[in-house]
């Protein structure tokens, strides 16, 4: 979305925004702290999340 906006920016208004480039290196770190906790997170983690079983009894507190 950043490029599409940025193409938009110069061919419609030929002015980029300042400080405009700053959002490829927030994406830029985002996509390797992603990345990297993908890689080296730890698949049996517990997550942080509650399934409900399907029974009956719904009375109970969570």
């Amino acid at each position: 979305m950043s490029a599409g906006a940025h193409l938009i920016l110069h061919y419609f208004t030929n002015s980029i925004p300042p400080g405009f480039n700053w959002l490829y290196v927030c994406w830029t770190a985002l996509y390797v702290a992603g990345t990297l906790r993908n890689y080296f997170g730890k698949p049996d983690a517990p997550h942080h999340h509650h399934h409900h079983d399907d029974d009956d009894d719904h009375d109970h507190m969570h």
